[in-house]
């Protein structure tokens, strides 16, 4: 009994003291001792909100905070945050009013991450001795006769700075690189843990958020020692992965958009880079007017950056089902990306790789499907990401246009006898230098065979999904016809001009029969007449028979 009533005392004492000591802890005395504590870290200038003491949880709590930005970046603020929550050991603040800082708690802060076009950023100069001064007044001027007063020193090292626990939560990251040019990318739901912060030392650090345009981005691993003059050099490690992050970002203006998963690791020791890894792209579209791929694109890859030059190189492999394309080449990070690439692939399924076809805007004729074959390639990808220029050989090789019937396309096909591909038609070989740009694609060198009609060559563009092609065909004729009448009656290989108007899914194939009037006219003339036929005869007589125009 005489236990529980001792018992009873000291709860009850302690309860009165865990009410009391909060009166005699004036807490927002610390506040200007914190703040320049803060400063002196960032070389910023920093202002706290009034603060308030829990013994309870041992902690002293802010209404508000902020960080100020580098003036040659913006006048802004670097940071702000709703409130800042600084555990702290208790007893040495209550008997010596001795500060000791265990964590840091940030709310949901807002963060503004400015890079300009020579690659610096707006969070370099954070703690180092190149900071600017952190001040809260300007220093006096002296007045006539007296002595100036000494000017204000730099922010100190944050060196003897040691913290168990940074915390961040619910916080928002807005990334603006080369401002008024390029939008922002505005990351949400960041939380942030980073242990034993020492800027001497490396420092453990999870990290999560969501990404702009959708997806999440999760990374560990650590950061630090930090650099003493550019924090933006300062050694990295860190283990990534991204799931269903939207890539329309990386290129704003080129209508690319898709769905990344990804896995990669990433070193830097503060001048050069490294990042390797593998992924998969979902509902890739690569063109404004193309339709989200069916299949995923698989790629791995390794590339090495320097930090200074803002210079890199890439290696990768692209893979599609069971075909596996070669990317190489550099790349440079200024106002927008670059790049000087190049994309080898051989051999590749025709079968595996249509379901693709859409993505990259490749629009085949209505109600038609390729099967079968193979497709080689190897272009160069040169300039800004989103006004890319591609151009280089392609050829295609045993092929069926299935459901394409192309002598039944041809105006005048009963005068074009010789001409009849059936249901399919059959593409033995095909091969052109194409030149892609955002507006235009153009096909120069073409060179078709098909099995059924004969040799195609030409040269043309595809503006959006409008054709104008001009094409020349050497068919295989039996003698009889419009084009055996062109021959002189005989067997054997005739020309036939051509021209290729419509769209992409509605192609319109012209045939030039006034051509081919001129020489059937001129043929049988010379033939009735023993060759005394002047040779503009036929001309002459094909343009009175009404042949048709010249495309």
């Amino acid at each position: 009994m005489k236990f529980a009533k001792i018992a009873g005392i000291v709860v009850v004492v302690i309860i009165l003291l865990l009410l009391i000591v909060p009166f005699f802890v004036n807490a927002d005395s610390f506040r200007p001792m914190l703040q320049s504590n803060a400063q002196q870290a960032l070389g910023r200038n920093v202002q706290i909100g009034k603060l308030d003491f829990s013994l309870f949880s041992g902690s002293l709590s802010a209404d508000g905070v902020t960080i100020s930005d580098d003036p040659k970046f913006s006048t802004a603020p670097f940071l702000t945050a709703k409130s800042l929550k600084v555990s702290v050991e208790v007893w040495p603040l209550i008997t010596s009013h001795d500060l000791h800082v265990n964590s840091i708690k940030l709310e949901d802060p807002q963060v503004a991450l400015i890079s300009n076009a020579q690659g610096q950023w707006n969070y370099s100069n954070l703690g180092s001795s190149n900071a600017a001064p952190a001040q809260t007044a300007q220093t006096p001027a002296a007045k006539p006769g007296e002595k100036a007063p000494a000017a204000q020193q730099p922010a100190g090292s944050s060196a003897g700075v040691a913290i168990d626990e940074i915390d961040i939560s619910n916080g928002k990251v807005t990334i603006s690189q080369i401002p008024g040019k390029q939008p922002p990318a505005v990351y949400s739901d960041v939380d942030l843990t980073l242990k034993k912060f020492a800027p001497g030392s490396q420092m453990p650090f999870t990290l999560s958020l969501k990404a702009p345009r959708g997806g999440t981005i999760k990374a560990d691993g650590s950061v630090g020692p930090m650099n003493a003059t550019d924090a933006s050099l300062t050694p990295v490690l860190l283990n990534l992965k991204n799931d269903a992050v939207e890539i329309a970002g990386l290129a704003p203006t080129s209508g690319m958009s898709g769905l990344l998963d990804m896995d990669a690791k990433f070193t830097s020791d503060g001048r050069a880079a490294h990042l390797e890894g593998n992924g998969q792209i979902k509902n890739l579209k690569a063109a404004a007017d193309g339709v989200p791929a069916k299949d995923p694109i698989g790629f791995t890859y390794n590339t090495d950056y320097t930090l200074a030059s803002q210079q890199g190189t890439l290696t990768s492999n692209v893979t599609a089902k069971k075909n596996t394309a070669k990317l190489s080449g550099t790349y440079q990070m200024r106002e927008a990306m670059m790049v000087h690439l190049n994309l080898n692939g051989q051999a590749m399924s025709i079968d595996e790789l249509e379901s693709l076809l859409p993505a990259f805007g490749v629009v085949l004729p209505s109600g038609s499907q390729l099967r079968g074959g193979t497709l080689t390639f190897n272009l160069n990808l040169q300039g800004p990401i989103d006004q890319l220029v591609v151009s280089g050989p392609i050829s295609v090789n045993n092929t069926k246009l299935a459901n394409f019937d192309l002598g039944s396309k041809f105006s005048g096909a009963g005068q074009l006898a010789g001409i009849k591909t059936g249901n399919d038609t059959t593409i033995q070989t095909f091969s052109s230098n194409v030149n892609v740009t955002p507006a235009v694609t153009r096909a120069d060198a073409i060179n078709l065979v098909m099995p059924a009609m004969g040799t195609v060559t030409g040269a043309g563009t595809i503006a959006g999904k409008n054709l104008n092609f001009k094409m020349v065909a050497k068919v295989q004729t039996t003698g009889g016809g419009l084009l055996g009448a062109a021959g002189g009656g005989k067997a054997g290989t005739q020309t036939v001009p051509f021209a290729i108007q419509g769209t992409t899914s509605n192609p319109k194939f012209i045939p030039d029969t006034n051509a081919l009037v001129q020489n059937a006219v001129q043929n049988q003339l010379n033939k009735q007449l023993g060759g005394k036929v002047p040779g503009n005869v036929g001309g002459a007589v094909g343009g009175l028979l009404g042949g048709g125009k010249k495309h």
